[in-house]
């Protein structure tokens, strides 16, 4: 029949159980204990050497047996005759697809557990070469597993493993504790200095702090000694480094190195990237949550020099941490000191589901200024919780210096420092001072630079000149824009008036100045009258003599004017401002000029002069005001009355008299100003009641009344109006005119 298992002994002390060959039966086939070996399976040595005894859900795979089903254990077992005593069973496994579960290997009293790589590898169960081997078990738990070979060496003394040093060998900064361990359980472990002379090692951490070799090697009875391992160790010494100091994690953990504390058996600290960003990551999962604590610390930073040091980074978190304010913090400690001293800082918020995106913090290090330091970010995870930690961009320096922008010059006396004139700092960086009205003409100013002691005097390369009227005619609110702040002579406006300031990052500074309009001419012997800004545009008033010539400019020089006699025929009438020419007001009065925002109509008026309002001596009971007090108003104004009757009077009538003429006034009592002064009066009246029962009284008061108050159809019938009257107050009974019972009452 065809070979199914292949036995065979490689040498004198090896036999190899080999399912790899090219005659297995058809993949999937389920095989029996009896169809694991044959009779033909022996390649090399004694037929009665090895037997199966067991067989469980074993079936044939592409190059050897899978061991095991979905969510079924798998066992294999062997039995062995004669005095076969192995040192060493090695078996070459790998896991089946994306299963995770444990190879049992397990050998009379000896058993190895351990999960298959994704290939093709040796799991190994190391025996003592003196015990006869009866009975082998290969088992999966719930999990697959692939078989290619199980090797046993068996016929001389097994070989004590080589001792292991942790950490291992390599360049430190700083002193190390090496612990030594041996896989050969029950083996003792000699080690030294020199390779010659060795010390039973008592378990206890070999202190390493300088540059020196370790060599150890294990032995235990009936076995050969190990391999002497060694290795070797450089102490550096931890580097000092000056701000500005930068760790930005590209590929490694540059000198910042790891201290473990708690070794979970893989590194918690590694370097890392994502989306351009790189970073040292800390976790504490490795296929599952492991206790761990890990320091990742800085090399010393020298801040002897500093002022006003500062520490800077960023971090991300995931969701997988308990109470990551126990489990991800930041400490400092003094060179000279050994204690470390926690730091507060923040975190991201905990996300739902992935990683937080990178969040800046600062730290002020000034408390140590003067000192050297050392920071470190302080790891921790149990089996319960692992959060993974990403942190970047460390930088250690200087917190600026508190930068202040001023406004002097000669509106203020050139004064440093004038509170009044202090630039406010804006978010994104900028400074702002705004609502400053200037009447100096010329207006100079520079713009005073305050960081820490230093003080600069700040201008522009030249003086400034005012743009020309050609850029400017319409009356544009920006005087100058983004303009280089430097150290040079001073800035100039030609006219006044209220602007706003703004210092851009990049210390340019622009000035937009509120619209102004100028009135000149024969009135102020063509000086500049400014006008008064209004909602709408700009207002004069002012006595104008007769036959007086003007017009209007602004502050950059361009003149406004229109040509057009201003006369009684076009008062209170919109004149277009169109050209250069003078304006010419004809007869002279007290006037009201405006003009409109974008200076292209103008209204003449003359003043209305306010005229009295008085109220009437004699007015009895009751009081009468005029609403806000008003004594006076001009021709136009609405005028309200507040009339108040005394108790038990009421309002009668109300008067508004211009001289003779009377004023007419409203429902609501109120009236228009006529252009001439007014007496306000009112009377008052008493107000009358009367009671009366009319059932008791009706007779008397209408003895021509048949009937009684009754609901009778019948009672109360009249065929006429009735009068009487009672108290002074006219009672008027009438019949009804329409409906039933037209008479009753």
């Amino acid at each position: 029949m065809a070979s199914i298992l292949a036995i065979g002994v490689g040498w004198a002390n090896e036999i190899v159980l080999s399912w790899s060959g090219n005659d297995l039966p058809d993949s999937n086939d389920a095989l029996a204990f009896d169809a694991i070996l044959t009779s033909d399976a022996f390649y090399n040595g004694p037929t009665d050497l090895v037997s199966c005894t067991a067989a469980n859900n074993v079936y044939v795979a592409t190059d050897g047996l899978k061991l095991g089903k979905s969510k079924e254990a798998g066992t294999l077992s062997f039995s062995f005759s004669g005095d076969l005593k192995p040192t060493k069973i090695t078996v070459s496994a790998k896991k089946f697809g994306n299963d995770t579960g444990k190879l049992k290997i397990t050998a009379g009293e000896k058993s190895v557990s351990q999960s298959p790589t994704t290939d093709y590898g040796d799991i190994e169960l190391e025996m003592d070469g003196n015990t006869a081997l009866s009975t082998l078990t290969l088992a999966t738990s719930s999990k697959r597993a692939y078989i290619k070979s199980i090797t046993i060496v068996y016929g001389v003394a097994a070989q004590v493993a080589t001792p292991t040093f942790t950490p291992g060998a390599g360049s430190y900064y700083e002193a190390q504790s090496v612990t030594l361990s041996c896989a050969t359980e029950g083996a003792d472990i000699l080690w030294g200095y020199d390779g010659k002379s060795f010390v039973t090692y008592d378990g206890d951490p070999i202190l390493v702090n300088k540059t020196m070799t370790l060599y150890a090697y294990a032995m235990k009875g009936g076995m050969e000694d190990s391999e002497v391992a060694s290795a070797a160790y450089t102490i550096t010494g931890i580097p000092t480094v000056t701000p500005p100091y930068e760790e930005g994690f590209a590929g490694n953990l540059g000198q910042f190195y790891v201290n473990n504390v708690v070794n979970p058996g893989f590194d918690v600290w590694n370097a890392g990237s994502y989306s351009g960003i790189t970073f040292a990551k800390a976790s504490g999962y490795s296929g599952a949550a492991k206790d761990s604590e890990s320091w990742l610390k800085s090399p010393y930073i020298n801040l002897t020099d500093a002022n006003a040091p500062q520490l800077s980074f960023s971090q991300a978190i995931d969701n997988h941490f308990g109470t990551i304010a126990n489990e991800a913090t930041l400490w400092v400690k003094e060179k000279s000191a050994s204690d470390w001293t926690q730091l507060t800082i923040t975190y991201p918020e905990t996300p739902e589901s992935g990683y937080t995106e990178f969040e800046a913090q600062t730290i002020d290090l000034t408390a140590y200024k003067g000192k050297i330091i050392q920071i470190a970010f302080k790891y921790v995870s149990t089996e319960d919780a692992a959060g993974n930690w990403e942190v970047a961009n460390i930088k250690v320096d200087e917190k600026p210096l508190e930068k202040a922008y001023y406004l002097t010059g000669s509106f203020n006396g050139w004064t440093v420092k004038d509170e009044n004139y202090k630039f406010t700092l804006q978010a994104g960086g900028s400074y702002a001072l705004t609502g400053k009205t200037f009447e100096a003409d010329p207006v100079k100013f520079k713009v005073l630079k305050v960081e820490g002691e230093t003080v600069t005097w700040l201008g522009g390369a030249t003086d400034v000149a005012e743009p020309t009227s050609e850029t400017t005619h319409d009356l544009t609110s920006t005087w100058h824009t983004n303009i280089q702040l430097v150290d040079g002579v001073n800035f100039k406006m030609e006219f006044g008036g209220k602007c706003d300031f703004s210092i851009s990052t990049e210390e340019k500074i622009t000035v937009t100045k509120e619209k102004n309009l100028f009135i000149c001419g024969g009135l102020n012997d063509w000086g500049k009258t400014q006008m008064t800004k209004t909602e709408t545009g700009w207002e004069y008033e002012g006595q104008i003599a007769a036959n007086t010539e003007y017009k209007f400019r602004d502050e950059w020089a361009a003149w406004y004017g229109g040509g057009a006699e201003i006369n009684e025929t076009n008062l209170d009438t919109e004149v277009a401002v169109n050209d250069g020419n003078n304006f010419k007001i004809v007869n002279a009065g007290n006037y009201t000029i405006t003009v409109n925002d974008a200076v292209t109509t103008m209204v003449v008026s003359l003043v209305k002069e306010p005229h009295n309002i008085t109220i009437a001596e004699g007015i009895e009971n009751g009081t009468v005001t005029i609403k806000d007090n008003k004594t006076t108003a001009k021709a136009g104004e609405v005028i309200t009355i507040i009339a108040t009757p005394a108790n038990g009077y009421e309002l009668g009538t109300v008067t508004v008299m211009a001289g003779e003429t009377a004023v007419e006034v409203t429902e609501d009592y109120t009236f228009v100003m006529p252009d001439a002064d007014v007496v306000v009066s009112a009377t008052f009246v008493e107000k009358l009641e009367a009671m009366f029962n009319f059932d008791e009284d009706y007779a008397k008061l209408f003895p021509t009344l048949k009937g009684t108050s009754s609901n009778s159809s019948t009672d109360g019938d009249i065929t006429e109006q009735l009068t009487a009257t009672v108290d002074g107050v006219n009672l008027t009974v009438s019949p009804k005119t329409s409906g039933n019972n037209n008479n009753r009452i």
